[in-house]
């Protein structure tokens, strides 16, 4: 084999091995903080359940309890050339259900989960996220609200999406026509990890 076929073999081989080794985490750039699924990352990570680099990217979300972590890169901000190379990277993406960043990862075919923001929780004004991911479930875009949900897509990843999703005002028209009346009010209530997930030190 020529030498720089030889090369150019070995290097692919690398991506392949680095595509299958990576868990990509994106939270956005919303001001109010998500700090749910850093809390279930820091399950994850002290119960032994991951053992692959983690790339978080967290925006205004508390990420202190898993930046030391030497599997974990975090950074609050990325760009988008960045973000979507590593998203390439990926054997799986868990994201905020933002309907640009969802419509992104279906165009990269890669497996991706969306994770719903709760204005219970204080992570949003309203619950547009979560409707958002109801809208595009039947296209075959999983979502979690609990880590028990999204335990077992850790370990086998969805297939990655097969059909477009909403485009321009299509997905604004959906909501209109399917929630039209709003959210009843709800209690803000600080999320607290499951007794069978608690984090260690709490």
């Amino acid at each position: 084999m020529p030498r720089e076929f030889a090369i150019a073999a070995t290097e692919m081989f690398a991506v392949a091995q680095e595509c299958q080794n990576l868990l990509t985490i994106t939270l956005g750039t919303s001001p109010y903080p998500f700090n749910r699924p850093i809390q279930w990352l820091q399950a994850l990570l002290e119960n032994g359940l991951l053992d692959e680099p983690v790339f978080l990217q967290h925006g205004a979300s508390d990420a202190t309890a898993v930046m030391a972590h030497p599997l974990v890169t975090a950074v609050p901000i990325v760009t988008l050339p960045d973000i979507r190379e590593r998203i390439l990277k990926s054997r799986l993406v868990l994201s905020h259900a933002g309907d640009g960043s969802a419509r992104m990862l279906a165009k990269s075919q890669v497996p991706f989960i969306l994770l719903p923001r709760l204005s219970k929780y204080g992570e949003h004004v309203d619950n547009h996220q979560l409707y958002f991911a109801h809208s595009v479930k039947p296209a075959g875009v999983e979502f979690c609200l609990e880590l028990q949900e999204l335990l077992p897509w850790i370990d086998n990843p969805p297939p990655p999406c097969d059909r477009a999703l909403f485009e321009g005002e299509q997905l604004g028209d959906y909501l209109l026509q399917k929630y039209a009346q709003p959210d009843p009010i709800e209690t803000r209530q600080p999320w607290q990890p499951r007794r069978s997930w608690s984090v260690k030190g709490r």
